[in-house]
């Protein structure tokens, strides 16, 4: 394990050299290897994708600028037996190692230029947090756009930046900072809660905090970030008609349009004048989409004028023209394959024509055709001047950003310990912050008040609980059967937590033999065949004499068949039971629709499945925890702008106060324009002396006050003892005489 820490610790000759002259050493196969960000299959040489070549074959010889780290892709196993982090620093630290390598074999420039190593890392666990196994749980973007604190976002940043950091990965493909105008639960351009919400300007401030959080998580010695952030998915995913794992999406609006939304929380990140450089994102990822009404053909990361035209506002120019990186998303997305006459090498090629200085090789899911497109590319570089000066600007970007990382482009300084990395990763205090986050993220949707809501549970209330227990799996490939599924939200996990508080064990509130747990999929085949089998009817049993149903939802889309049994359920809940209805949504809260949300005697919003969230809402139920959150997306009459507006007038409010409370202190101090004299010494020395002395006067005036209360509260009770002992006295010679 140390071997790789400590083996080929030499430092480049050149390492002083400035950008420029790097760029001058560089063959044209080094400076294409630079823009080219590759995927790869298990390890760096494992066999396999059709090679050879292997990743460590293209890297030796291409000069590739960065690596993509998928769990998809088996390049790391999240699993309780095989340490997942021990396993990604001993990764980073090899693949390193192999960049160092290609530069004493073959490189003519001599100079190590450290792996871009990218991780997408979004929070809410699978499927969009690939390294969960040893690691902090990070709630989704939208439960941390729930509390509207900016501190929350910049705290979940600087987790991620700090763990990211510990273990070699020196680029975070996020956060996303797509804003949803309007909620579409059954489109396919839904986002869930990938996104933080409906109002521009809160995700453009929360995105910032985050961004700003990375780069403070992952300072080094030097005070230098050492973790890129990557914002996403420009120019705004949250308004478009497809997602590119489907087909490229669409947003019919202009420019002009486009710069009222979904531009605001880019060009907030990018802003690079308000005097916070730290919240100023490094790179800026396209998306596969195609923008304006009608005339673009092109998705903005193929299309050069259509890229120009977004990269050319005002808001973006002096970030692009200083050094800000553009990052396509993965160049082997459905969206691209689906385009007519699809080449791989040639999509390649119109990225980076079309503006994108990083290019994200994945789903390729072979070396060789890596390899064609980095020989195209050669190609072209000796035929195509603009294609030419087009890879020599791209790659002083990406080795600009290098340097913004890293002081000196050493191995030592690159590789990280595996020794320590185990201290730095999931630690108590982190997890504290988290579950603050979640005290403040639950929100009630329905009823209105807390009032209104149902008591809790008892000893002698039956309690169902039913989740849409879905599975997920790291691996693609389906043929591996070393890669397990595993339930993404578990059908006991409510159950547990409610035995675990509020059980014998706890507050011994409740009664654990009268709580059963099912799935969605059990209800479904009850509500379509009725109790078909000894299972099912158990649970018609169940249903019928329960006093609480809870459901619990996650990543809940009505298209799924299991999944519209809820909705089944509550058309006919007056003739099943009487009980309670509660339903908590642990993803985005707008998939039921306000029919069926009156039909629940309440309905929490956690936003996010993780273990704290999953606790949070259980003690709201039980009244323990009174919600906070205020939804971030428009649902059941809790309109987003509303809140907006409140906030404003708030911060307003505390702005004046500030001012007048500032122009006050200013009135009551010295003028600060008076000239030093003697005696104007001697007059603030006469000034503060009879300060102090007023000042031992009322503290000697309350104390004395005190003294006086104190005695008084004696002679008061010493009257009152007295003529109880009389009356006391009184009523034993009465005793005596009548006897």
């Amino acid at each position: 394990m140390l071997l790789l820490f400590s083996s080929n610790l030499t430092a480049s000759s050149n390492n002083k050299l400035s950008t420029d002259e790097i760029l001058l050493r560089m063959t044209p196969e080094e400076l294409i290897g630079q823009v080219f960000m590759l995927e790869f299959y298990k390890t760096p040489d494992s066999k396999g994708w059709g090679g050879p070549p292997n990743l460590k074959d293209l890297i030796v010889k291409y000069k590739v600028g960065g690596v993509i780290l998928i769990s998809g892709n088996e390049n790391f196993v999240n699993s309780k037996d095989k340490s997942t982090p021990d396993q990604v620093v001993n990764l980073t630290n090899e693949l390193q190692n192999i960049a160092n390598s290609s530069n004493n074999t073959n490189s003519s420039s001599n100079t190590f230029l450290p792996l871009l190593i990218a991780v997408d890392h979004e929070g809410d666990g699978w499927p969009y947090t690939r390294l969960r196994t040893g690691f902090s749980p990070l709630p989704s973007n939208m439960a941390i756009n729930a509390t509207w604190n900016e501190k929350h976002s910049e705290s979940m940043g600087k987790i991620v930046g700090a763990e990211m950091k510990a273990l070699g990965i020196n680029m975070l493909l996020g956060p996303v900072v797509d804003v949803l105008d309007r909620p579409r639960p059954t489109g396919k351009g839904d986002m869930g809660v990938r996104i933080m919400g409906s109002n521009a300007e809160w995700v453009g401030r929360l995105g910032k905090a985050y961004v700003r959080g990375v780069h403070l998580g992952s300072m080094d010695n030097e005070m230098r970030p050492r973790v890129s952030t990557v914002i996403k998915h420009f120019p705004g995913h949250g308004g478009s008609n497809r997602l590119p794992d489907y087909d490229v999406g669409v947003i019919n609006k202009d420019i002009e349009e486009l710069q009222k939304t979904e531009l605001v929380p880019f060009a907030h990140i990018a802003n690079q004048t308000n005097n916070d450089p730290l919240g100023v994102s490094d790179a800026i990822m396209t998306s596969h989409i195609i923008y304006g009404v009608g005339q673009q053909t092109k998705p903005v990361s193929l299309d050069p004028s259509g890229m120009k035209a977004l990269l050319d506002l005002s808001e973006f120019s002096s970030w692009h023209s200083s050094g800000g990186v553009i990052i396509s998303d993965s160049l082997g997305a459905k969206a691209l394959k689906k385009q007519k006459n699809f080449s791989y090498q040639k999509t390649a090629y119109d990225a980076l024509m079309a503006g994108n200085d990083l290019l994200i090789i994945a789903d390729w899911n072979r070396y060789s055709r890596m390899e064609k497109a980095l020989k195209y590319f050669r190609s072209e570089y000796d035929k195509n001047s603009d294609f030419r000066n087009r890879i020599k600007s791209a790659a002083r970007k990406v080795i600009g950003l290098k340097r913004n990382l890293y002081k000196n482009f050493e191995l030592e300084s690159v590789l990280v310990n595996p020794a320590i990395i185990n201290k730095k990763l999931n630690r108590e205090e982190d997890k504290e912050l988290i579950r603050k986050i979640a005290q403040d993220a639950i929100t009630l949707i329905h009823p209105k008040s807390i009032n209104l809501l149902p008591i809790p549970p008892s000893k002698s209330d039956r309690i169902t609980v039913i989740t849409n227990a879905k599975k997920g799996r790291d691996c693609y490939d389906d043929k591996n059967k070393s890669c397990e599924k595993f339930e993404v939200l578990g059908k006991n996990i409510i159950e547990e937590k409610i035995v675990k508080l509020y059980g014998p064990e706890a507050a011994d509130q409740i009664n654990p033999d009268l709580i059963s747990s099912w799935t969605f999929e059990e209800l479904h085949k009850l509500l379509e065949v009725g109790a078909s089998s000894k299972d099912i009817s158990v649970l018609q049993e169940e249903l019928k004499n329960s006093q609480f149903i809870i459901f619990g939802l996650v990543d809940w889309l009505p298209r799924e068949k299991t999944d519209e049994a809820i909705n089944k359920f509550l058309d006919q809940v007056s003739l099943i039971t009487s009980a309670k209805i509660i339903a908590i949504a642990y993803g985005a809260p707008y998939y039921l629709d306000s029919t069926f949300i009156r039909k629940l005697d309440a309905y929490y919003a956690a936003y996010s499945k993780i273990d704290p969230f999953v606790e949070m809402s259980v003690r709201a139920i039980f009244k323990d925890l009174i919600p906070k959150g205020i939804s971030p997306v428009d649902i059941a009459g809790h309109i987003v702008e509303k809140h907006v507006a409140q906030l404003r007038k708030k911060e307003s409010t505390d702005v004046s106060l500030a001012i007048r409370t500032s122009d006050e202190q200013q009135n009551d101090a010295p003028n600060t324009e008076t000239i030093i004299t003697p005696k104007n010494i001697a007059k603030t020395k006469n000034d503060d002396g009879f300060k102090l002395w007023s000042k031992l006067l009322d503290n000697l005036t309350q104390i004395i006050i005190a003294i006086i209360g104190i005695f008084g509260a004696i002679i008061v009770a010493k009257i009152q003892f007295n003529r109880t002992r009389s009356s006391s006295s009184s009523k034993i010679k009465f005793d005596k005489r009548k006897r």
